[in-house]
C-alpha cells in the first residue's frame, strides 16, 4: 500500500488470501512462524511495518469438505535484520553452504554467533548446531565474520539435518535472531539406466537414457554429463543414447549444481559387440600370438645356431690336442772308455819309411 522494492519500517500493507471459488461456508485462518492470529477473513492488514514483523506468514482456507494453506515470507530491513536465501537443496554425504548476511546498528560489537536448527528448538534459537562460545566440533562450521557475514557450512549432510535454520547474534547491547529462516532440503543424488529397447545385457543398437535425479526443488539448478572425465555438449537431467555403439562404453557422470553446492555422481556402461565382431577379435587375436611365436622360434633358432658356431674351434683344438703323442726327444749315445782307447791305439803305417 506504501513504498516500493524492499520492505522496510514504516511501509504500509496487506497480505491477501485468494480462492478462486465461491463456497459459503469457507474460513480463512492466519498464522505467523505457525503461531495462529486472531485475525480472520482473508486480508491480513499491516498499517505501518517494523523489522518485527518479519517472518513466515500462513493462509489456511477451510470448508467443510476440504482444507489447504499457503505460506509467504516477509523480510522488513530495519537496523537489525539477518538475510537468508531461498530453499536450499543438498546431497546426502556431501558438503553445502548456505549463504547469509546480518546488519546492526553503528555502535555495537558482536559478541557471539549461534545457528540454530527449529527442529530442536520451539520459536526460539537456544539450541544450536553452531555456537561460537562452544569448542565443540561438529559438521556445522561458521565460515562467516563479526562483521556482517553469518554464512554456514555444513559437512557431510544427513537426511535428519533437513529443516529450517536460524541465524542469532548477540552484541555489546543487544541480541537479534534472523525470523523466517531458510530451508534446508536433503536428498540422494542418483543416476540410473532406463532401457528403451533391448534387454539384458547392453548390446549394439540398444536405446536408452541416462537419468540424473535429485529429489528436491532448485530453480538454478544445473546439470553437466561427461564420460571418462570429457565434458559432453548435453545439459538436463538425462542424456539419450540412441543407438549404442560398442565405443560407448566407458564411465558416464553427472554433476549437479547449485549456487550453494556441487556433488556427482558416476556410472558404468559396458557395450557388447555382435557376433561378427567377437569372431574378427578372435582371428586377430590368434595371428597376432601365432606371429609373435614364429618370430620367437626363428629368433631362438638364430641364436642357437650362433653360438655353436663360435664354439666349433675351440673345441676342434681341445681335440687335436688330446689325441697327438709327444714322443721324446733323441740323446746322443755315450762312449766307453774302452772304445776310447782302442781308437787312440790305431797305428797308420807309412810305406815310404819301409823303403829306406
Amino acid at each position: 500500500l506504501s513504498g516500493d522494492g524492499t520492505l522496510k519500517q514504516g511501509d504500509s500493507l496487506n497480505l491477501t488470501c485468494d480462492v478462486n471459488c465461491t463456497h459459503s461456508s469457507s474460513q480463512f485462518v492466519w498464522s505467523k512462524n505457525n503461531e495462529q492470529f486472531n485475525t480472520s477473513g482473508p486480508v491480513l492488514h499491516f498499517p505501518a511495518l517494523t523489522v518485527r514483523d518479519s517472518g513466515s506468514y500462513t493462509c489456511t482456507w477451510k470448508t467443510n469438505k476440504t482444507s489447504g494453506s499457503k505460506t509467504i515470507s516477509l523480510q522488513v530491513e530495519g537496523n537489525w535484520s539477518v538475510k537468508y536465501p531461498g530453499p536450499v537443496c543438498a546431497v546426502r554425504g556431501f558438503s553445502v553452504s548456505i549463504p547469509c548476511s546480518y546488519y546492526y546498528p553503528s555502535g555495537n560489537e558482536v559478541t557471539q554467533k549461534l545457528w540454530c536448527s527449529m527442529n530442536s528448538n520451539t520459536g526460539k534459537c537456544t539450541a544450536p548446531p553452531y555456537n561460537s562460545s562452544s569448542n565443540t566440533t561438529s559438521d556445522f562450521e561458521y565460515v562467516g565474520d563479526d562483521k556482517s557475514n553469518c554464512t554456514l557450512l555444513i559437512h557431510n549432510v544427513q537426511f535428519s539435518y533437513s529443516g529450517e535454520y536460524r541465524f542469532r547474534f548477540i552484541t555489546n547491547k543487544d541480541k537479534w535472531t534472523g525470523v523466517s529462516g531458510v530451508t534446508l532440503q536433503v536428498a540422494d543424488l542418483k543416476v540410473s539406466i532406463i532401457r528403451l529397447s533391448g534387454n539384458g545385457t547392453l548390446k549394439q543398437g540398444d536405446s536408452l537414457n541416462l537419468t540424473c535425479d535429485v529429489n528436491c526443488t532448485h530453480s538454478s539448478s544445473q546439470f553437466v554429463w561427461s564420460k571418462n572425465n570429457e565434458q559432453l555438449n548435453t545439459s538436463g537431467p538425462v542424456l539419450h543414447v540412441p543407438a549404442l555403439t560398442v565405443r560407448d562404453s566407458g564411465n558416464y557422470t553427472c554433476t549437479w549444481k547449485t549456487n550453494e553446492t556441487s556433488e556427482s555422481k558416476t556410472i558404468s556402461l559396458q557395450v557388447e559387440g555382435d557376433n561378427s565382431d567377437r569372431l574378427s577379435v578372435w582371428i586377430i587375436a590368434v595371428v597376432t600370438v601365432g606371429v609373435i611365436f614364429i618370430i620367437l622360434v626363428i629368433l631362438g633358432a638364430g641364436v642357437y645356431v650362433r653360438r655353436k658356431m663360435d664354439d666349433a674351434p675351440y673345441d676342434t683344438i681341445v681335440k687335436a690336442v688330446e689325441q697327438t703323442e709327444v714322443k721324446p726327444t733323441p740323446q746322443p749315445k755315450e762312449v766307453s772308455q774302452q772304445e776310447e782307447v782302442a781308437y787312440a791305439s790305431v797305428c797308420i803305417k807309412d810305406n815310404n819309411l819301409n823303403n829306406g
